[in-house]
Order: C-alpha cells, then sequence, then structure tokens
C-alpha cells in the first residue's frame, strides 16, 4: 500500500468485477434449484436402479452448484466492500490533499515574512519602526503556530486514511481468504457444527473444511458407528482417498470406517506425527536461554529436564507403533487401526484382515503396557492368530493387539498403586466399547472375542457389563481381579467366559508361577474369574498336558512360558476358546504349594503342615 497514495486503485473496475461474480452466482444458484427440481420430480415419471442413482447424482450436483454459488456470492460482497471503501478514501482523499498543500504554501511564505520581519527590527533606528516591525513579528509567528497546528491536524486526518486503507486491505484479503470463499457455504459457519452435520456435508465441502482446520472434522468421531459405516460405503473410492490425505488423524481413527482405509490414514498420520514429535525433542534439547538460566537455574533446568522427557516418552510411543507394523515373509499383514496424540500414544495394530476375517480377537493388555513396546504386544497376538490358524483352518482370523487405554504402572518399580484402582479401568473400558461397537458395524457377522490379561481383564469386565456391549467369548488370562459388583460370568455380556491362571506364587518366590494377579485383587477389584464361584469355564495353563506351562505373569518371557507365548498350553486353549472349540480346552489343576509357601504355611500354623 502506498502511504503517498492511500485512495490508489480503481474502485470502478473493483465493482464490475463484483457484478460478475454476483451474476455467475445468480447463474449457478439457478442451476442448482433446477437439479433439485429434477432430483424430486424424477420419481414421478422414472423408476428404477438408474432413476435412484440419477436422482441421487442431481441432489449431489445441485449441492455442490449450491457451495459454488454461496462462494462467489461471497467474494462478490467482498470485493463489493472494499471497491465502497477504496471509493470513499479517493472522495475524501482530493480535498484533503489541496487542503495539505495549500496550508504548505502558507506555511512556507509565513516564514519568509518573519525572517523578514526579524530583519526589519534588528535594522530599524527609529523607535516607531522597530516597533512596527515587532508587532508585524510577533502576528506573524501566531499565524505560523496556527498553521503548523493546522498541518498537523491536516497530516493526522492524512494518516487516517492511509489506515482506512490498510484497514480495507486486510478486511478483504481476509474475506477472500476465509471460509465462505473458499469452499463452503455460510450456514456452516452459524454455530457449532455437529459430527451429524458433518455427515450430511459434500466431500467437497467436507476437504474444505479439513483444509482450513484438519480438526474440523473431529465432530465426526462422535458419530453413530453404523452411520458412519454406511456413509463411507456409499462414497467412491477416489473420494474416500481424497478425505484419507486431508484429515488422516480423523478418518484413521473414525469408527464405522473401513479397517484397511484406517490403516492407510493411520500411516500417513503416523509419519505426520513422527516428524513432529522428533521436531520437538530437537527443540527441547536445544540450550536453554542464558538469562533465563541465569535467573532461575534450577526451575530453567527442570522445565528443559520435563520438556526432554516428555518428548521422548512420545516419540519411543511413536517408535514402537512404527517397529510393530514390520512383517517377516510369508506372514499375515499388519494394519495401524488406531491412533492418538496422547504422550505416549495409544493405538491399535491388527494382524490379518479385519474387513474380512471370520472371526476377530482383540488383545487386552494389563498393568505397565504402553505402545514403546507395541511390537512386542503385537507378537503375542500374531501368536495368537497363528494358533487359531492351526486349530481352526477352515475359517480366516483377524487379532487385534489393542493398546487402546493408559495402563497402570508396576506399583514401586513405575509408579503408584494405580492398579489397585479401578478409574483407569473405567476410562479404558469406554474406549473399549467404542472399538467394539466401530467393529459391530463394519463387520456385524463376524465372531468377536477379547482376550485380556491382569488388569486388562479389569477393564474388559466393566466394558462387557455395560448395556450396549456383547462378545461372543471373553478369555481372560492372569487376572487382577474384577469389581465386587462383577462377581458371576452372567454379568458379562458374553456369551462364553473362560479363565486361564496359573499358579499364584509371591514375586520373591524363586519357583514358577504368576507372581502379580494375585496381589492386584487386593484392591477394590477382588473378584477372581478362574474361582469356583465366579462360573467362568477355566482351562490348563501349568498342568503339563498340551504345552509347555506357564510359568510367569506375563504373557511374553524370554524362556517362552508367557501365558501367549509359542508351543504353550495356555495359548493352545486361548486359541481353542475363541475359535469355539471349548471341548479342545484342557483341564485346570490343583496347584502344588511351593516350597516358600509350604514353609510361611508350616510358620503360621506353628510347625505344622
Amino acid at each position: 500500500m502506498d502511504a503517498t497514495n492511500p485512495g490508489k486503485g480503481d474502485p470502478a473496475g473493483i465493482l464490475r468485477t463484483a457484478e460478475e461474480r454476483a451474476d455467475k452466482a445468480a447463474t449457478v444458484r439457478t442451476a442448482a434449484t433446477t437439479m433439485a427440481r429434477l432430483a424430486g420430480e424424477s420419481g414421478n415419471v422414472w423408476a428404477g436402479v438408474a432413476q435412484v442413482e440419477f436422482a441421487s447424482s442431481a441432489a449431489r450436483a445441485s449441492t455442490e452448484l449450491e457451495v459454488l454459488a454461496s462462494r462467489w456470492e461471497a467474494e462478490a460482497a467482498a470485493l463489493s466492500t472494499y471497491a465502497r471503501a477504496v471509493q470513499e478514501i479517493q472522495d475524501a482523499q482530493l480535498p484533503l490533499r489541496l487542503r495539505l498543500e495549500d496550508a504548505a504554501d502558507d506555511r512556507r511564505s509565513l516564514g519568509l515574512q518573519y525572517a523578514d520581519a526579524e530583519l526589519e527590527s534588528a535594522i530599524a533606528y527609529a523607535p516607531l519602526a522597530a516597533e512596527e516591525a515587532t508587532q508585524r513579528r510577533n502576528w506573524l509567528s501566531w499565524e505560523i503556530n496556527e498553521t503548523d497546528a493546522l498541518l498537523t491536524r491536516l497530516q493526522g486526518d492524512w494518516d487516517e486514511l492511509v489506515a482506512q486503507r490498510q484497514a480495507a486491505d486486510r478486511a478483504c484479503v481476509d474475506a477472500l481468504s476465509g471460509a465462505e470463499v473458499t469452499g463452503f457455504s455460510p450456514a456452516l459457519l452459524a454455530g457449532n457444527v455437529t459430527g451429524a452435520t458433518l455427515l450430511g456435508l459434500s466431500v467437497t465441502n467436507l476437504l474444505v473444511l479439513a483444509r482450513n482446520d484438519p480438526d474440523a472434522l473431529a465432530p465426526m468421531t462422535g458419530n453413530d458407528p453404523a452411520a458412519t459405516a454406511t456413509w463411507w460405503d456409499a462414497m467412491p473410492e477416489a473420494d474416500r482417498h481424497r478425505l484419507i490425505e486431508a484429515a488422516p488423524g480423523v478418518i484413521g481413527n473414525l469408527e464405522g470406517v473401513l479397517y484397511a482405509d484406517r490403516d492407510q490414514a493411520n500411516r500417513i498420520w503416523l509419519d505426520q506425527q513422527l516428524a513432529q514429535a522428533r521436531n520437538a525433542l530437537d527443540n527441547a534439547e536445544q540450550s536453554p536461554d542464558f538469562w533465563q538460566l541465569l535467573m532461575n537455574p534450577r526451575g530453567t533446568s527442570d522445565a528443559q529436564a520435563f520438556a526432554i522427557a516428555e518428548a521422548r516418552q512420545r516419540l519411543e510411543g511413536l517408535e514402537g507403533v512404527q517397529r510393530s507394523l514390520r512383517t517377516v515373509d510369508g506372514a499375515e499383514p499388519r494394519y495401524l487401526i488406531s491412533l492418538t496424540a496422547d504422550t505416549p500414544p495409544l493405538a491399535a495394530v491388527a494382524i490379518g484382515n479385519v474387513d474380512t476375517a471370520d472371526t476377530v480377537s482383540y488383545t487386552v493388555p494389563g498393568m505397565s503396557a504402553t505402545t514403546a513396546d507395541m511390537r512386542g504386544w503385537a507378537q503375542s497376538a500374531e501368536n495368537l492368530l497363528n494358533r487359531q490358524a492351526v486349530v481352526d483352518p477352515g475359517r480366516t482370523h483377524a487379532v487385534i493387539a489393542w493398546m487402546g487405554y493408559e495402563t497402570p504402572p508396576v506399583p514401586v518399580l513405575q509408579g503408584g498403586f494405580d492398579v489397585l484402582d479401578t478409574k483407569l479401568a473405567e476410562a479404558g473400558a469406554v474406549e473399549l466399547n467404542t472399538a467394539l461397537g466401530g467393529l459391530s458395524a463394519v463387520r456385524p457377522d463376524a465372531v468377536t472375542n477379547i482376550v485380556a490379561h491382569s488388569y486388562g481383564t479389569t477393564t474388559t469386565a466393566i466394558a462387557l457389563s455395560t448395556p450396549g456391549s456383547h462378545v461372543d467369548a471373553f478369555v481372560s488370562l492372569g487376572s487382577a481381579g474384577l469389581p465386587s459388583d462383577i462377581d458371576e460370568a452372567r454379568d458379562l455380556r458374553a456369551d462364553a467366559v473362560y479363565a486361564g491362571q496359573a499358579r499364584s506364587v509371591m514375586a520373591i518366590d524363586p519357583e514358577p508361577g504368576d507372581q502379580w494377579a494375585w496381589s492386584g485383587r487386593l484392591g477394590n477389584h477382588p473378584v477372581d474369574p478362574a474361582g469356583p464361584t465366579f462360573g467362568a469355564v477355566t482351562f490348563g495353563t501349568d498342568s503339563g498336558v498340551g504345552g509347555s506351562p506357564v510359568t510367569d505373569h506375563g504373557t511374553a518371557t524370554a524362556s517362552g512360558n508367557g501365558y501367549l507365548d509359542l508351543q504353550t498350553e495356555s495359548l493352545n486353549n486361548v486359541a481353542n476358546a475363541t475359535t469355539g472349540h471349548a471341548d479342545r480346552l484342557t483341564e485346570r489343576l490343583p496347584s502344588e504349594p511351593t516350597m516358600l509357601q509350604k514353609a510361611l504355611i508350616e510358620g503360621a500354623s506353628g510347625g505344622l503342615y
């Protein structure tokens, strides 16, 4: 903008352009109305599949034309407003410029006259002449002050015109780059946009929204997964890909979208998050500001240490997810079907095609599980998948390594005693039910199972005690206990409930066994699903029949004796339980006490055992 000419431009030309846009908008809006009428009237003279497709296409075209008309109308309004503003500045600028020039000329003349008066006053010999020169000089001084004040006021008025032009320029740029012009109709700007509203928009509108703000589509995650599934199923593949690229973080976690498409979106988002996380860590590791360090050395150092730790935790989680997606030749493909922006991130990796598999099993982890070790949890899921293929070769299977909630830390070693409470389990149950709702919408015919371990059984039990939830089979492994109000298998919305529990031992006991599950039941979730009164179908994990015994609380151990390790009795039974082969389960046998347990019992009973 030229400050010496704030009215520069051609308002008439700008106004003509605005009128052209308005004319085009009117033409397009008429066409939109015609298309909408044709869509509505076609059923009166035509019937069949072709008519339905025509009506749908005409309705979509009408919507797109309405959007285009709204854009051009908004553009015309912005240009008209701008033209009027520039014209008003031009109208004020010419007389103001003339007044400024006149005042400047007067000021120069008065300055010359004042100089002459001073000279006359200095050389005058007669008293009367000196007095007249002095009076003339004083009058000229007053005139100069008045003229200077006038120039200041006029310059202020000029500066105001410059400011008005700058404001008009900014307003025009904002209007022409705003949402009304760049793509979607003004109606979307009124109030909060709901997820249901978004489902009713055209792909073009959604793309515009996503380009302006990738989070603008986030309300869609609150939609009924069944409605989302219908919407996604009807969308052309090309449009799906466009939305995936525009809003990968939303589409990748949208329940009701096909899982293969969610994988495509989440892999894009994973790459984006990895780049952001690495950049955040680089920034956190930069040397702190010298003056901040000088004025507050302890606080500055602590703040940097926290920022570095948080950045590393997020990056380690994302890298863990990335590692979990790697496969070897001949293995089932892996799909990243959910990914959050939390620190650490939450995620779910499917082994096998969830969109087509006959059975789908979720594996829900327990205490201390994070996405930093997502690869290990995915491997346990793959172990189950491979075993399912062996015991049930006539059907296809998929297993989801679900790490979709914050798990409690190992007490003392990693943190507090959250594992004895149900707070994290209750939050996780909400997320698990959301995932189950998405699966039901996309795969209503699939056999659905949950295999939960440790505190994951607490989370799953709360989820399955919620009205509306349902699975075909729930398998509990090394349970940390269920809440007191879930004290029978029939309290769970599962057609079949199974429980596997290795011999309970203390953490200091050198003999093999599950050293942690029993301690979790000391809190406010004391119910043992493998107990005799609960009503679950129990199976062997360390009976010596049908595979290697479980010798640890973990699902995977270095020795290969975890609940989901290959070749274990436990894994074989879980595979049979989740494929409808309960008749093949091995029996759970009473456990003999360890030497340490015998010694403790003997000491407590006064030397008798």
